[in-house]
């Protein structure tokens, strides 16, 4: 994608992240209710496995803002797990999402119209890009903080699917 040309700010690979809930800017107290209520909300969900495959832009191939890989799970587990995560997080005061979840990995963003030509034509015959599999088997609650040079994300706590358990960060420093 690079050799495009494309002038875009390619997500360092440590910060590609499938996001379930974006919460917004919200307190601590409010992150500790949240974490309660996702560890409760998540004690029944199990580890599972994804396929990566796909390359796609948001709003579309011929105008591609938002450079991503999809993700698949095909037994709608990724779905479910979004679902589980939306109901667990309902009583701390987020109303469940109206728009369709589009799961994927954004891998860039365009910064302009220089050179997306070839990124669009690449969009478009790669679409059927398989890059391979993956199981996930941790829900992060994550602190994002924007800086100049990129976000930094911080995991502020760590649900492991199959095992009741959380990994609180802040413990471990």
């Amino acid at each position: 994608m690079k050799k495009t040309g494309a002038r875009a700010k390619w997500v360092r690979p440590e910060n590609v992240h499938i996001t379930l809930r974006f919460l917004g800017e919200i307190s601590e107290e409010k992150s500790r209710e949240v974490c309660d209520s996702l560890r409760d909300g998540l004690e029944n969900e199990s580890e599972f496995t994804l396929k990566i495959a796909g390359l796609g832009a948001f709003p579309n191939a011929r105008r591609p803002n938002v450079v991503w890989l999809g993700i698949e799970s095909a037994d709608g587990r990724l779905g479910r797990l979004k679902k589980a995560v939306d109901k667990a997080i309902l009583p701390c005061g987020f109303e469940p999402e109206t728009r369709a979840y589009t799961p994927h990995l954004t891998v860039g963003r365009t910064k302009s119209r220089k050179g997306a030509e070839l990124l669009t034509r690449l969009l478009e015959d790669e679409s059927g890009f398989e890059l391979g599999s993956m199981e996930a088997a941790e829900v992060h609650l994550v602190k994002s903080t924007l800086t100049p040079s990129g976000p930094i994300y911080d995991t502020m706590e760590r649900f492991v699917l199959g095992s009741g358990q959380t990994v609180s960060e802040r413990e471990l420093e």
